[in-house]
């Protein structure tokens, strides 16, 4: 199959009207330490990033006045989700895209374009202010924005349609002109759309203050291969300033408005393993493993805790196992009350396990297991407690739980939902979509294999 190319010129630096020149402060205590924990990851993800990402944020830790800035950005754009960020580097110079998400946002809508050369330079764009992009000739431009965040949320969402909203009518030909003008005669279309290899180029240079390059300039490329459908009918703003200024959302209270005491309940599970010993027998603790931990986010993309259609979610684990005669042995389960409870009257009930084969996923992570960290995990699984309390130890807690077993740090971020607070799966989900390596595409978990007693 043939593939078309999108580039992208994203002129960082003559952009920036202010640009960052932050020097290493020498009290990195100035820095308050709520800052730091909204805009530096925690350890266990730093140190499983991409170095060039490493060397990154490291710059920020050692100079204050940078983190600072980049705190400010998160504060009005949202939480940097740096494991799904575009990088690239020229001899010593490194540039990245991170991209930035608040809670009920279902996708990426900014990002945060930093550069580490000798110093740190850093601007940030939204997807609410292409309008002023397109009106001030700036560059990067609108379609050029607009094409980051496809590219972002390519990464983060596994994203299949390309988002044309904000882009006039002259901004969307020359982008569906990049699709497709480019492309080979026997291009492969489907669906309305094209699998494209798309490169993601940008470059920078060091402004003057009055929009023009001085120096040198730097260019940069990323390239990732996917199926884009363009929507049939887009909502194009042609108007272009029309309610794109500003953060342009309202949003209600984290578990407000479209929540009722029904979709807030969780029910038992659909099928109850009833002896878990069986269930799990096929495991053998001599040979390695694999865990994959799932979300079911309420609503997709975002930390609500619950929503009418999806109910308050739910987060579970599988264990694969290839066995050295080539058996194949999967298993899914989770934690559930055996009755139903919901934060409104009865929140807690006895706890049982549920098969959670074939259920469908918003995001997904996995790690391999030692033999020794594998058999911890399924000693926790088995003296799993007895009681399930939507507020004090739901599926989020037993999952962090049994992974912690093995020897795998996973977040543990409470948030308060309609009348409590705890761990739940939306948070959760977005917590395991900023891990390195993780699955940001909805799925369904795969049916369990092999034979137990």
């Amino acid at each position: 199959m043939k593939f078309s190319s999108i580039v992208l010129p994203l002129a960082l630096g003559c952009a920036i009207l202010a640009l960052e020149h932050c020097k290493k402060a020498a009290d990195p205590a100035s820095l308050a330490p709520a800052d730091q924990h909204l805009t530096l990851p925690p350890t266990y993800i730093l140190q499983n990033l991409d170095q060039r990402l490493q060397a990154v944020i490291q710059s920020f830790q050692s100079n204050p006045e940078s983190c600072v800035r980049l705190s400010e950005i998160t504060r009005r754009s949202g939480t940097p989700y740096w494991s799904k960020a575009l990088i690239s580097q020229q001899g010593n110079m490194i540039q990245c895209l991170v991209p930035l998400k608040k809670g009920p946002d279902s996708l990426f809508r900014s990002f945060a374009a930093i550069r580490l050369d000798s110093s740190l330079h850093i601007n940030s764009y939204h997807k609410n202010l292409l309008p002023r992009y397109r009106r001030l000739h700036s560059s990067p431009g609108a379609v050029q924005v607009n094409h980051a965040l496809n590219a972002l949320n390519s990464f983060g969402f596994g994203t299949s349609t390309y988002d044309l909203t904000g882009l006039d009518r002259l901004e969307m030909t020359a982008v569906r002109s990049l699709a497709s003008t480019k492309a080979p005669t026997n291009r492969t279309q489907v669906l309305g759309g094209v699998l494209i290899t798309t490169c993601y180029s940008w470059s920078t240079c060091q402004g003057d203050g009055m929009g023009n390059c001085v120096g040198e300039t730097y260019y940069f490329e990323e390239c990732v291969t996917d199926y884009k459908s363009f929507p049939d009918d887009p909502n194009i703003s042609s108007a272009g300033d029309q309610g794109y200024e500003g953060s342009g959302t309202n949003y209600p209270p984290a578990g407000i408005g479209l929540a009722t005491r029904s979709s807030a309940a969780m029910p038992p599970p659909k099928v109850t393993v009833t002896n878990l010993a069986a269930y799990l027998s096929c495991f053998n603790t001599a040979f390695p493993a694999k865990i994959i931990v799932y979300a079911d986010q309420p609503t997709a993309g975002t930390t609500e805790p619950v929503s009418i259609l999806g109910g308050i979610g739910h987060t579970w684990i599988t264990i694969e196992q290839q066995l050295p005669g080539g058996e194949l042995i999967r298993r899914s389960f989770g934690f559930y009350p055996q009755q139903k409870v919901n934060p409104f009257g009865n929140k807690a009930a006895t706890a049982s396990i549920g098969n959670d084969e074939l259920r469908g996923f918003d995001v997904s992570w996995s790690a391999t297991l030692t033999p020794d960290k594998l058999e911890r995990m399924l000693q926790a699984v088995k003296a799993h407690p007895e009681t399930y309390n939507l507020a004090s130890y739901n599926c989020v807690n037993f999952v962090i739980d049994v992974a912690a077993a093995g020897g795998i740090t996973l977040p543990r971020n409470r948030t308060s939902w309609i009348v409590g607070s705890g761990l739940n799966p939306g948070t959760f989900g977005e917590d395991l979509r900023q891990l390195p390596s993780s699955n940001g595409k909805k799925g369904t978990t795969l049916p369990n294999f092999g034979n137990c007693l």
